[in-house]
């Protein structure tokens, strides 16, 4: 029997789907992700990157590089050379497969790795960047200390992510349209009303995609939620950032969307937040 707080939230879902339809386009084929990364990545750059850390030149990591999409923008921007490394091998198998429909040669190169324990020797690397990974690593002081340790001297990271108290931050929004739900309702409710929108919106698709579809989407977003989502807070990320000494250049909490001043103020800053920060060792 479906719990009457799941029914709210699936009924809640379901009013703001109207303006706000859940979003998977990114999943239509296999490659479609990547592709998706990339327009991502003409953003990132063009808006927060390039105005303080041009590419040209320079040998770049990009740390949980998933799909590829990212990694293959940024060696379209003139670097000796771009290496993206992520732990899933599926992942990087449709990395070289996009890398290569792009067109990319030497400059871009992809390995299945860990973020905390990269094989590279340090002070490898002018530029780290890491995207949208830093609310899933499973332990973030190893990764900001790696990265340390990769960079040469004067070299610079680069932090894009939102952390957990965010407006999304149970990475669920792509079923659960509602703002804030992990911080409203229960674990369970919202793995259930993902699974009862998932269905919801099977029945009615109309484009011929396999309802198994939607259900395998649900289950991976799930299983993220669960097992890879580390519930950072913006006061733990400050509190990590000053106990191993990085220099910040630049802390900009509201990088993307419309910046709201009181979300600056203590405990508001947690709820409405889209960090960016360079770093540099």
């Amino acid at each position: 029997m479906v719990k009457l707080s799941t029914r709210v939230l699936v009924a809640c879902s379901n009013l703001i789907s109207r303006w706000w339809p859940p979003n998977l386009g990114r999943y239509e084929d296999e490659l479609s992700y990547s592709r998706w990364q990339m327009e991502n990545a003409v953003r990132s750059y063009d808006r927060l990157y390039a105005p303080v850390r041009s590419f040209q030149g320079q040998r770049i990591l990009d740390l949980g590089s998933g799909e590829g999409g990212k990694t293959t923008y940024y060696a379209s921007r003139g670097p000796l050379l771009a290496v993206g490394i992520d732990i899933d091998a599926g992942k990087i198998s449709r990395a070289k497969a996009f890398s290569r429909e792009q067109g990319q040669g030497e400059a871009c190169r992809f390995l299945v790795g860990s973020a905390q324990n990269c094989p590279f020797v340090p002070g490898s690397f002018d530029t780290v960047i890491s995207e949208d990974c830093f609310d899933h690593y499973s332990n973030v002081e190893k990764v900001l200390r790696e990265a340390h340790d990769l960079l040469r001297p004067a070299g610079v990271f680069l932090v894009r992510f939102d952390t957990y108290y965010n407006w999304g931050g149970s990475h669920l929004y792509n079923f659960i349209r509602v703002p804030w739900a992990h911080l409203i309702f229960s674990d369970q409710a919202l793995i259930e009303a993902t699974r009862i929108i998932s269905a919801r919106v099977a029945a009615k698709d109309r484009r011929g995609r396999r309802r198994e579809t939607y259900a395998e989407q649900a289950e991976r977003e799930i299983y993220q939620f669960l097992h890879f989502v580390n519930r950072i807070s913006l006061r733990r990320w400050r509190k990590l950032l000053r106990q191993q000494g990085w220099r910040i250049l630049v802390e900009d909490t509201q990088c993307t969307g419309r910046k709201i001043p009181v979300f600056k103020l203590p405990v508001l800053d947690e709820l409405y937040n889209s960090l960016f920060y360079v770093l540099q060792k």
